[in-house]
């Protein structure tokens, strides 16, 4: 069988069949209470991504903010050196990223906070990169999570979130930041599992029906396990608060 054969068969295949399994990044460090300044926060450092998150609130509003409905405002930075991978990237392009990333984060957020219970107050939630080795937009979403459960922030679920991208014939969970440079398209869910309810979906590229399908439930796989480390850090943070 010649090569162009063989690429022709693989080409056929279907992609379910040609899945990576990168189950193994989604092991990582997670800590909360880092920040004994702040109301709550978390540490994640999955691979070579690391990501610290503080809360400050609920606090009252300034009294230049109109309305007695609660407030939630998200502040997403990247550090100077934490996308090291490039060096081409400009500023503004960083502060778009930035602004784009912090806006998603944020609806999110509004999507599990119960911010009808905090009338007249506002909750801030500063996100850091400390370092970009790919999927920083889910691992920023659960240390939020974590930093807001820390801080004692009613929701309606332990969100968790996860990303899958696809390059050439593969489904690639939690991709690392060389391969999302060579992404056809990502998928990025962040999920509820006690409610088994998607919280927020963000597509970026285009993909088949079948294949985004296939990538919906990889991501929904992997939040769930990432929901045991996090339900773990935090049963483990009880505890030692018990003793």
């Amino acid at each position: 069988m010649t090569n162009k054969e063989i690429k022709k068969k693989k080409s056929q295949e279907p992609i379910k069949d040609q899945m990576i399994s990168n189950d193994k990044r989604l092991d990582g460090l997670m800590k909360i209470g880092v920040n004994t300044q702040a109301h709550g926060s978390s540490y994640i450092e999955i691979g070579n991504t690391k990501i610290i998150c503080s809360v400050y609130g609920p606090r009252q509003k300034k009294r230049s903010e109109k309305g007695v409905s609660g407030k939630l405002n998200v502040d997403f930075r990247y550090t100077k050196f934490a996308q090291k991978w490039t060096n081409r990237r400009s500023k503004n392009y960083k502060n778009e990223d930035e602004r784009e990333n912090g806006i998603l984060v944020e609806k999110c957020l509004l999507s599990v906070i119960k911010m009808e219970n905090y009338h007249k107050s506002q909750v801030d939630v500063f996100v850091l990169v400390l370092e970009d080795d790919g999927d920083a937009l889910s691992m920023s979403i659960n240390a939020a999570i974590l930093a807001l459960n820390d801080a004692g922030i009613e929701m309606l679920d332990l969100v968790s979130a996860c990303s899958v991208c696809k390059i050439e014939d593969s489904l690639i969970i939690d991709p690392v930041a060389i391969e999302e440079q060579k992404k056809q398209a990502i998928v990025t869910i962040a999920l509820m599992p006690s409610r088994t309810k998607i919280a927020q979906l963000v597509q970026q590229g285009e993909l088949p029906f079948e294949e985004a399908i296939q990538s919906i439930n990889l991501c929904m796989n992997g939040c769930e396990k990432i929901s045991q480390l996090m339900s773990k850090v935090l049963l483990s943070s009880a505890k030692k608060r018990l003793k």
